[in-house]
């Protein structure tokens, strides 16, 4: 019963991070644009 409950508990935390890190990458307010990911490892890159 508890290794049932311990996989249920898990699946559900993970449905739930999952949820909330959906919700903030769609504000995008902390996330960077990949554009700018992309233009910041090409500098890195040819320097």
């Amino acid at each position: 019963m508890a290794k049932y409950l311990l996989v249920f508990c898990s699946l559900l935390f993970f449905i739930l991070m999952h949820w909330a890190l959906s919700a903030v990458s769609a504000r995008r307010e902390w996330w960077p644009p990949h554009g700018t990911v992309k233009e910041i490892s090409g500098e890195n890159v040819s320097k």
